[in-house]
């Protein structure tokens, strides 16, 4: 109970502090370090907590500690908690028993220079913006704001979680939050969170969509950025829309459709990436569908155009842009029944020339031009410059992280993996095992206590006795004895090098983290831009089915019109036949890459983000093998381990040699014996204390220790060999690296050419073609030769990618900054 509760003092020992808890032995359950460095919880049982608090009460004030205090008791253990004003680091912590059935609970601590607060939470505004289409909810705060968003189960009022930020000052901001004029917003009140946080509940006025979250950090201060757009969810009524057309003219973009059915529409743009965004809402997305493969258009702001569904099931039509663009003030304009959205430019409906592509739109599905030739423009001359791979002995600074509200791509999925990969945490298990190596190996030169406590009883009976003076009968004598041996190593040679090995071991399992990060980080990379590939190559077969499709169905109607040949139908077929095979392949394989990404992060990755555009590949810098060899050779993590491994082997035959050593402790021994009778008079007590200093010399072990020795030796031996091999194979793949590298650089210049000398090839078949002097044989080659050539290329942007990655992976500088890097090429 309390009553037991002996002392608690805090001294100051010049800049350490140490504290000092004296408890009823079995009362100290755990001691936890948790939040920064800061703080230090103890669990402690059977206490009472009103009486520790009183105890607490009267300490003296001390400038290190912020506050000692307990906590609500759960489950029969009360949390004494110490906070300290800033992070502190432990000197040292004993925890000793007393012969007086008490425990003492004892650390130092000492100011922790390496570790600096960060500054807490702040959120200093909310502003509510009405922007083409889209609400904008803008959080502005510290650069340390983050904020989490949930909708809740009925999908009319949104949830931020906001760490750090008091439920006051959450109310005093929402208070000056002016919500009067947003049609999608329709009130914001303030909950308590954990852990000292709040709840941000923003009420819906209707059914609304996230299309847009980020955080970015400027000038030390944090802003989070939420798009909210209409929702609806999907009416039973399918979508009639008739024909999608997209036009432009004296710079003025617009995608404008027939057949409104009674629908409402909602059209907005988006900036990272650009791109128009129309939803079609209540109407499912395989009624749009059919539409997007005939969309034709000559505009050089278009890149794409794609379809996906929103939080509630509706369609979602997205036009993805060359550049940003933004609604026109009049926004999204119904005609009798046809809508029309317009962007940069005085909106219009095309006339003649606008009628007459709806026409043609509406019937047979246009020329494939568009798809397969859509960027070779940017082939001949890419818009982005990737930065070479840099040598360099200095290790890479981490950049400072956004506040973001919804993260994607490579970043986040690397965040993922890092709590979910099983290869990875089981690198951090082995670490938090060897961490245990130290304490074990300091264990054998501290001190030892033995407490040895016995109790007897003798019985004696007489049976006859020829001297009178022993009275015949039974008797007992109880008797009682106890001792305490302290033992205190003074010279103990094994366990000295045993201490010694713990921390390397220690160090070791450190690198071995580290690699295992590295190895992480290229998994991730290469499953991500391997799933890329699948998706290229599913969209190219895809694509090159639907030409050779188009190239057989007009064979057959030359047949047909006694203008072909019977064998022009047999090839164009086979070629069809082909690429359909081909086309199941490649989803085949987008089905394995997805797989492979998902055994890595632990959870389906819903979309990725493709490349902004091609881009020009760079060489190692230096450009010179020898120089990353050497740097590997001194740098790869996987060989420090090795050393590590080496020096470890080497200390284990001193460790092994100190058993020929004597061995000195300084032995302590208290012992006492209480009796009240005997056999052969009355009962006695004493008490005897002896104070030794023992040497234990061995003598002959049966020949164990030069054993041991021996066995030692071989395995140095066996160790050295091991850092030899993984010398020699980090030579090889540093070298294998930068070749790699090299070539695939070399190599995607030459395929980027191939490319376009293929689309020019296929376009003079279609010309010739077109003037009698080609056959539709001759057109689908062409096809073929195109696709494979464009399939190719895309697969050695990818490999150019990996092998900087692996280079870097080689020197032991593969960091999450170049994850960093290759996100941001990245849409």
């Amino acid at each position: 109970m309390a009553a037991g509760l002996a002392h608690v003092s805090i001294k100051a020992e010049g800049q350490a502090l140490r504290l000092q808890l004296d408890v009823p032995a079995g009362t100290l359950h755990s001691g936890l370090q948790i939040q920064d460095s800061t703080e230090v919880v103890l669990l402690l049982k059977d206490i009472d907590a009103a009486a520790l608090n009183a105890s607490l009460a009267k300490l003296s004030a001390h400038p290190f500690i912020k506050r000692i205090d307990t906590l609500l008791p759960s489950q029969g253990l009360t949390p004494l908690r110490i906070e300290f004003a800033r992070p502190v680091k432990v000197l040292d912590e004993k925890l000793v028993s007393t012969l007086d059935k008490r425990s003492r609970w004892e650390m130092v601590f000492a100011p922790d220079a390496k570790r600096v607060l960060p500054p807490k939470p702040a959120l200093e505004q909310m502003l509510v913006v009405n922007r083409e289409g889209r609400a904008d909810l803008r959080l502005i705060g510290s650069a340390t704001l983050e904020a989490a968003m949930s909708f809740d189960s009925d999908g009319r009022q949104v949830v931020f979680e906001l760490a750090g930020i008091s439920r006051k000052s959450l109310e005093r901001v929402i208070a000056a939050t002016d919500l009067a004029r947003n049609p999608l917003l329709k009130k914001m009140s303030a909950l308590d969170g954990e852990n000292g946080g709040s709840r941000l509940l923003v009420q819906l006025a209707a059914d609304a969509d996230v299309v847009a979250g980020d955080g970015v950090v400027s000038a030390g201060k944090g802003e989070i950025l939420v798009s909210f757009v209409p929702d609806a969810p999907v009416g039973e009524q399918a979508a009639s829309m008739s024909a999608m057309q997209v036009a432009e003219s004296a710079g003025a973009l617009s995608v404008f459709a027939d057949n409104l059915d009674g629908r409402r529409y909602s059209a907005f743009t988006l900036d990272k990436p650009p791109r128009l965004v129309v939803d079609v809402l209540g109407a499912r997305a395989e009624d749009i569908k059919p539409l997007l493969p005939r969309i034709s258009s000559q505009s050089d702001t278009l890149r794409g155009v794609r379809l996906e569904e929103t939080r509630l099931g509706s369609a979602r039509v997205i036009f993805d842009l060359q550049r940003p663009q933004s609604l026109l003030a009049s926004g999204l304009q119904t005609q009798g029944n046809r809508w029309i959205v317009s962007l940069n430019g005085k909106g219009h409906v095309p006339g003649d020339h606008g009628a007459n592509a709806l026409a043609a739109f509406a019937g047979e599905p246009v020329s494939l031009e568009l798809r397969q030739r859509q960027d070779a423009a940017d082939l001949q001359r890419p818009k982005m410059l990737i930065k070479p791979v840099v040598l360099s002995g200095q290790a890479s600074q981490p950049r400072a992280a956004n506040p973001a509200l919804v993260q994607s791509g490579l970043p986040s999925l690397f965040e993922r993996a890092l709590e979910n990969d099983p290869k990875y945490l089981t690198a951090k298990t082995d670490f938090l095992i060897s961490a245990e190596a130290v304490p074990q190996a300091r264990a054998a030169l501290l001190p030892t206590a033995v407490i040895d406590v016995s109790r007897s009883m003798a019985h004696q009976k007489i049976t006859e006795a020829p001297n009178k003076a022993f009275p015949t009968g039974s008797t007992s004598y109880p008797s009682s004895s106890w001792s305490l041996t302290i033992s205190q190593p003074v010279l103990k040679m094994p366990a000295i090098v045993k201490l010694d090995q713990a921390g390397l071991a220690v160090e070791q399992a450190k690198l071995n983290v580290v690699a295992a990060e590295q190895d992480l980080l290229l998994r991730t990379a290469s499953s991500y831009l391997s799933l890329l590939a699948a998706l290229d190559g599913v969209e190219l077969s895809s694509a090159e089915r639907e030409a050779t499709q188009k190239q057989y169905e007009l064979a057959k109607s030359r047949l047909d019109n006694g203008l072909g040949t019977i064998a022009q139908v047999h090839d164009t077929e086979s070629r069809y036949s082909l690429s359909r095979a081909r086309e199941i392949e490649a989803r085949n394989r987008l089905q394995d890459a997805r797989s492979a990404l998902k055994e890595i992060v632990g959870s389906d990755v819903a979309a990725l983000l493709p490349f902004k555009a091609h881009f020009d590949p760079a060489m190692p810098q230096p450009a010179s093998p020898e120089a990353w060899v050497d740097a590997a050779v001194s740098q790869n993590i996987a060989l420090q381990s090795r050393k590590l491994a080496e020096q470890i082997a080497a200390l284990e035959i001193q460790r092994q040699k100190g058993g020929y050593y004597p061995t000195l402790a300084l032995v302590g021994t208290a012992n006492g014996q209480a009796s009240k009778g005997s056999f052969y008079g009355g009962g006695q007590k004493q008490q005897n204390t002896e104070l030794a200093l023992k040497l234990s010399m061995p003598a002959f072990e049966g020949g164990m220790t030069s054993s041991l020795v021996r066995e030692a030796g071989v395995r140095l031996e066996k160790a050295m060999l091991e850092r030899e091999q993984e010398e020699r194979k980090t030579e090889r793949a540093a070298r294998a690296a930068y070749q790699s590298v090299e070539t695939s650089a070399s190599m995607l210049e030459a395929l980027r050419k191939a490319v376009i000398a293929q689309d020019s090839a296929l376009q003079t078949r279609q010309e010739g073609y077109k003037a009698g002097v080609a056959s539709v044989v001759a057109v689908a080659d062409a096809y073929r030769l195109y696709y494979s050539a464009r399939r190719d290329y895309l697969q050695a942007r990818y490999d150019y990618l990996v092998n900087r990655l692996k280079l870097k992976q080689a020197v032991g500088a593969l960091s999450r900054d170049d994850l960093v890097d290759l996100a941001d090429l990245m849409q």
